[in-house]
């Protein structure tokens, strides 16, 4: 009775300590434009025209009086795009490359300037933690639609 107490107890242990990982997205799962549709900057996920949210893209352009519709468009051959809010930041030869744990770090001019974080993807939808390799670093999470 007890070794088979002690071989119940290494089963449940064993498995207990299993981790769930969810693979990378691949890379053809965020090829695509996409279209962002919420924002979370640190209180939970808001629309664009939250009042919060336009204080804080005025940081980013003291010019903005309400949030600019913002696509974030990755190609193929990758290189990558950006409009609205994302657009004055993502120019030029902007390219992308990706890591096996799905992070997928933007190079401006070969120098990696933004990271995005693919928290989870479908065909119709992305969540991803954007990182601005900046001093200070800004870090969002944003949620988009396929356009």
């Amino acid at each position: 009775m007890k070794k088979f107490l002690v071989l119940l107890s290494f089963i449940v242990l064993a498995t207990s300590c299993k981790k769930d990982e969810t693979p990378a997205p691949t890379t053809s799962s965020f090829i695509g434009t996409w279209k962002v549709t919420q924002l979370d900057l640190g209180t939970g996920y808001l629309n664009p025209t939250d009042p919060m949210v336009v204080a804080a893209a005025k940081l980013l352009n003291p010019a903005i009086t309400e949030f600019p519709t913002t696509t974030v468009t990755f190609n193929s051959d990758g290189t990558c795009s950006a409009t609205g809010i994302l657009s004055t930041a993502i120019v030029g030869s902007a390219t992308y490359k990706t890591s096996a744990t799905g992070i997928i770090t933007v190079a401006l001019a070969g120098v990696d300037a933004y990271t995005f974080e693919v928290i989870s993807v479908s065909a119709s939808a992305i969540e991803m933690k954007i990182t601005i390799l900046s001093t200070p670093t800004f870090v969002l999470k944003v949620k988009a639609s396929k356009q």
